[in-house]
């Protein structure tokens, strides 16, 4: 239990620290791609110091390359997946209105540059969609890489939920290649990923941040694997719906193996 306590208040030094930093940075660079290029950089050496803390190891079965100036999508279970991505996989994310106001966790994403979208279906419309769209398409014509959660939620680990495919209009209209990833936890405290333990690193539904992070922090490892799929590069006949399925079923695949 005091190992656990020790390791909560150590993650939430790094919490702190970040905000800190960053809110400090916000007005120190004035220039907005600079700033997001410095939080990029300065995201990743945090996000490799929490999973340090958190004892996970992250392993690459496919090996590990250079998806910069990309749009990336990846299948979603906790909020330990932003951590292992930022640290490997520098991008802007795509997240949630919903994360935004969750406590802690909307002000980390807010100042590692990541886009909040509105997928309430009662909030959504043309010009809200266009807008978001633009903010993309603009970051990809910048050099940045883009990573997006298509499920729109985190699952409980069972299976890939099926993606939501208004954003990858996106690789289309800019022309950059789409890489799959497939994360998934294969192992806790020496065991494999199973029902029994899922939860221990699965974040979705009602769970409360503070509470799931304390249950996190009494493991004493957690190793994921990330699998890089191969690119997928926008064809004239390729269309929306059928990116996010073709990369819906290369994730889900190559998820069920691992």
């Amino acid at each position: 239990m005091i190992r656990a306590v020790l390791k909560f208040a150590g993650v939430f030094a790094i919490i702190m620290t970040h905000l800190v930093h960053h809110t400090l940075i916000n007005f120190i660079i004035r220039d907005e791609q600079k700033r997001l290029r410095y939080f990029l950089r300065s995201i990743a050496r945090t996000a490799g110091w929490a999973l340090k803390i958190l004892n996970v190891k992250v392993e690459f079965p496919n090996g590990k390359t250079d998806l910069s100036k990309s749009f990336i999508v990846c299948n979603h279970v906790s909020y330990l997946d932003a951590l292992v991505l930022f640290r490997h996989y520098p991008s802007l994310f795509i997240t949630s209105v919903e994360i935004r106001e969750t406590f802690l966790l909307g002000k980390l994403c807010d100042l590692a540059g990541c886009f909040f979208v509105e997928r309430r279906l009662r909030k959504r419309d043309p010009q809200t969609i266009n807008r978001e769209m633009g903010s993309m398409r603009q970051r990809l014509s910048e050099g940045f890489s883009i990573l997006l959660f298509p499920e729109g939620t985190s699952s409980n680990g069972s299976s890939v939920l099926p993606f939501k495919t208004p954003f990858f209009q996106t690789v289309i209209d800019c022309q950059v290649p789409l890489y799959p990833l497939c994360l998934k936890y294969v192992s806790i405290n020496d065991d494999k990923f199973s029902p029994s333990n899922a939860d221990l690193v699965c974040w979705y539904g009602d769970m409360t941040f503070p509470d799931h992070l304390f249950k996190l922090c009494q493991q004493k490892n957690v190793v994921a694997h990330v699998t890089e799929i191969p690119a997928i590069h926008p064809a004239p006949e390729h269309d929306r719906v059928g990116l996010a399925r073709m990369s819906h079923d290369l994730i889900s695949g190559a998820y069920a193996k691992s």
